[in-house]
Order: C-alpha cells, then sequence, then structure tokens
C-alpha cells in the first residue's frame, strides 16, 4: 500500500468497505511491525495514521448498521481514530485535537476528539512508559529526557545573578577615557549614568567608532550611548531575562529599582545567563533529580 495516503482519502470518503478496513488494517500493523521491530527503515506518522483510520472507519460502520438513525457520517469515526491512534503512539493529544479541528473546521467534532485521544493518551502510557518515537533510542541504552531541565533558569531570579557594583561610565567621558577603561576592566558592555548617579543609556565598546569625524573633536559617551536599553525587575526569573533579551536583540540589560527606574541596582549580560544555567544544573542536581551535567567541550588547541 506504499505510503497509505491514497488508502486514507478512500476511506474518509467512504469509498472502503468494512472488511477492506479490518483487512488492510490488520495488514498495516504486521507490515509496520515487521519492518521496523526488524531493523528496517520506516516511518511511524502515516502508519499510525492509516491504522487509525482503518480501525475507526470499520468501527464507525459498525455503529452506523446498529445505529442508522443516529449515526450518518461513520467516516467522522475515521477521523477520530487517526487523532486518537497518534495521540497513544506519539503522546501528542493536543497536537491531535488542533491539528484535526484545522483540517475539518469542525468544531462540533472537539468532544469526541478529546475523549477519544484522551483515553488512547492514557491506556498507552499504562501499557508503555515510552512513545514509539522514543522507544527505539530508549532500548538502544541512549537516555532520552523528558525535558526535565528545559525550565531550569525558571528558579534562578535576577538579583542572584547581576552585578550588584559594575563598572559604570559618565556621559562626559571621551572616547580614549572609556578604551582606558576597557584596558583595564576588559568588559566590552558599559551602564551609563549622569552627574546624579541616574541610569540613562548603555553603550558596548562598537559603539565607539561608529559614525567618526577624523577631524572633528571626539564625541561623548552622553552621544554614543544606547538610550533604548532593557530596564528590568531584579525579581525577573533569568529565563525570562533571557527571552528579553533575545526579543529585543540585546545582549545585555539594567537592573532598575521597581518603585525608581533611574536607580540602577545591577547589570546584567548573555554571559550571566550562562552562568545562571550551570548554577540550576548543580541545585537540581543536590535536590536528587537526573539533570546531566554540562560536558566539556572538544577544545581545539591551535599552534
Amino acid at each position: 500500500m506504499g505510503v497509505g495516503y491514497p488508502f486514507i482519502d478512500a476511506t474518509l470518503l467512504s469509498m472502503a468497505a468494512l472488511p477492506a478496513l479490518l483487512v488492510f488494517g490488520i495488514f498495516k500493523i504486521l507490515a509496520t511491525s515487521s519492518t521496523l521491530g526488524s531493523g528496517g527503515s520506516g516511518g511511524v506518522f502515516a502508519p499510525t495514521l492509516f491504522i487509525g483510520a482503518a480501525f475507526g472507519g470499520a468501527f464507525g460502520l459498525v455503529c452506523s448498521l446498529l445505529l442508522p438513525v443516529i449515526i450518518t457520517q461513520p467516516m467522522a469515526f475515521a477521523l477520530v481514530g487517526m487523532a486518537a491512534l497518534f495521540a497513544g503512539t506519539g503522546r501528542a493529544p493536543i497536537t491531535c485535537i488542533v491539528i484535526l479541528m484545522e483540517m475539518t473546521n469542525d468544531y462540533s467534532m472537539i468532544l469526541p476528539l478529546m475523549l477519544a485521544t484522551s483515553a488512547s493518551y492514557l491506556v498507552s502510557s499504562i501499557i508503555e512508559e515510552e512513545s514509539i518515537y522514543t522507544m527505539k533510542p530508549t532500548r538502544r541504552g541512549i537516555n532520552v529526557k523528558q525535558s526535565s531541565h528545559i525550565g531550569v533558569l525558571k528558579i534562578i531570579p535576577l538579583s542572584e545573578i547581576m552585578t550588584t557594583n559594575p563598572t559604570v561610565l559618565k556621559t562626559t567621558m571621551t572616547q580614549e577615557e572609556v578604551l582606558r577603561i576597557v584596558d583595564q576592566t576588559h568588559h566590552t558592555k558599559f551602564p551609563v549614568v549622569d552627574a546624579e548617579g541616574n541610569i540613562v543609556g548603555t553603550l558596548i565598546t562598537e559603539d565607539l567608532f561608529h559614525e567618526l569625524d577624523p577631524e572633528g573633536p571626539q564625541p561623548v559617551v552622553g552621544v554614543l550611548m544606547d538610550r533604548d536599553f532593557l530596564h528590568l525587575s531584579p525579581g525577573c526569573a533569568m529565563d525570562s531575562v533571557l527571552h528579553a533579551m533575545i526579543e529585543k536583540d540585546h545582549g545585555h540589560a539594567v537592573v532598575v529599582d521597581p518603585l525608581n527606574p533611574k536607580k540602577m541596582i545591577g547589570f546584567v549580560t548573555k554571559a550571566d545567563v550562562l552562568k545562571a544555567y550551570e548554577l540550576a544544573i548543580f541545585r537540581l542536581q543536590q535536590q536528587g533529580l537526573e539533570v546531566e551535567n554540562i560536558g566539556p567541550a572538544d577544545i581545539i588547541d591551535v599552534v
């Protein structure tokens, strides 16, 4: 039957008889399991839809024979069968509900979809802990994590990572003064304050060389700085800090007092986010959770 999409189309168009649905559904199970079980190459998504459509359609036809007045569209069971089988094998019930509603544009099916996919997900989880996609690597000894540390940065507050006394620049500083500070600190990102100590901007070393007139006077930091910078509260979690940096395309942020946004209480960069991730992994391990260590990089020595 190949991939099986023509058979699925025929089923949904009520062009497949009950014996054909049962026979092809059984043979598709045998073909798929023998191919994958013997180490052969093949997918599981299309066969899952094929089998779900076959047995869902067969169930719908039987119900229509028993209750012809109530069951007027037996092939709707084929659609629900496709969603239910993939929800159980792929462990993606919500995905199946959304996809099927978008495909059919029929929101009256949401209740049977929810019941069928939830039941399939529950039964398959009881029978087998792994999904169809994680079963093979698990049997080969590959430890497939279930996203246990994706949100690990949520446990680290910004106030714990930020630099509380960062090196600051003043708006009246010249390019030469800033470069001397860069040589001393080896930093490339700085908060900028005015004469009263209020935070007014940020500056990175690249900003020192933008649109300079070699014959004119050196521009001061107040002219070169970026006034549109990130203001963050110290209570933010580090995952939201990273999201804000990515969304605004900034590699740094100023931590300010929520009651007085002009008062800087800290400074944070993307390098600090990486440190926070390593700290979060360490803390989860201390709590007894199975989280792998951050492995060493393969550093190449260049002579």
